[in-house]
């Protein structure tokens, strides 16, 4: 956490980012590097890949610290033919995710270090170290999953009563489309798979029940005209969250929507078409992605 956090300091603490480390830095990096190897391996060594992130959050926000980012979103608007704002922000968001996709130790440290969620959480860790933890957790990388098929799913008292899709700014026509089957399913995977683990569990007494799930959703399961269940093998639980003020909600409202988000009946929102000026809503850094500009002052990958 030490390495980490100081590293980030050096290559963020001043107006504009610096692109290297000390020795005094590098050195200790390279051996927490070699402490996570053996981990990494179980998902690279065959040629696959990995999605790195603390037991909190994922260090989501470091794309933006790579020239890489720009490069990627317009390829991908190129690929897609995307032209209006809401296009172009979905290649975006999934642009970033693919640059989240890990087959070497070096770029999950590069990850790690370069992103401020992952300070901040060390940050509170730090202080609070004798009731919080955090770990690097290495998971599988699942090819093909895509940002606008990740969702939020909220339980109260063990019931799920409300679900959002994930990125929210975006519209998208295969989710709008399929919104009843997918809510459906979602909800049966929960009551089959999760709710019988998590029954009992010191997890389920430490929180009341009450907690969200995030899940993603395999495009292929939307590739046929079906209206059936989506199988299991489509779904993927990619965490369990706090559920509280601060927790991001999507298309619902912490206050507003609370005597749903408590007592149900359970709704799944999506976006039914674009948001006008969506980029408004984003932080700068973002915006001037969208624009197809790029602040080389903030990266660090030179």
């Amino acid at each position: 956490a030490k390495v980490i956090r100081a590293c980030y300091r050096h290559l963020h603490g001043h107006a504009v980012s610096v692109s290297s480390l000390p020795e005094s830095l590098l050195l200790p990096l390279i051996a927490l590097g070699r402490r996570l190897q053996p981990a990494l391996n179980r998902y690279t060594a065959d040629g696959g890949s990995a999605f790195c992130k603390l037991s909190g959050r994922s260090p989501k926000d470091a794309p933006l610290h790579t020239a890489r980012l720009l490069e990627a979103h317009s390829e991908r608007c190129r690929q897609c033919g995307a032209t209006d704002n809401n296009a172009r922000l979905s290649c975006l968001f999934d642009a970033a995710l693919e640059l989240m996709r890990v087959r070497n130790v070096a770029h999950c440290l590069w990850l790690l270090i370069n992103s401020f969620r992952i300070d901040e959480d060390l940050d509170v860790a730090a202080r609070h170290a004798d009731r919080w933890e955090q770990s690097v957790v290495f998971r599988s990388w699942w090819p093909g999953v895509s940002t606008d098929l990740e969702f939020r799913m909220f339980v109260s008292a063990g019931r799920p009563t409300g679900m959002t899709q994930y990125n929210h700014l975006v519209h998208s026509q295969r989710l709008a489309s399929n919104a009843s089957r997918i809510g459906s399913s979602l909800l049966a995977y929960y009551e089959a798979h999760l709710r019988p683990r998590l029954e009992g569990t010191q997890f389920a007494t430490l929180t009341n029940g009450r907690f969200v799930i995030d899940f993603a959703v395999h495009p292929d399961a939307l590739a046929s005209e079906s209206d059936g269940a989506i199988a299991d093998e489509f779904v993927r639980v990619i965490e369990l969250n706090c559920f509280y003020e601060a927790t991001g909600m999507g298309l619902f409202d912490y206050h507003k929507d609370a005597d749903q988000l408590n007592g149900g009946p359970f709704e799944l929102r999506v976006r039914t078409e674009p948001l006008p000026h969506a980029e408004v809503k984003m932080e700068n850094e973002w915006r001037t992605l969208l624009r197809g500009e790029s602040d080389t002052r903030r990266h660090t990958d030179q």
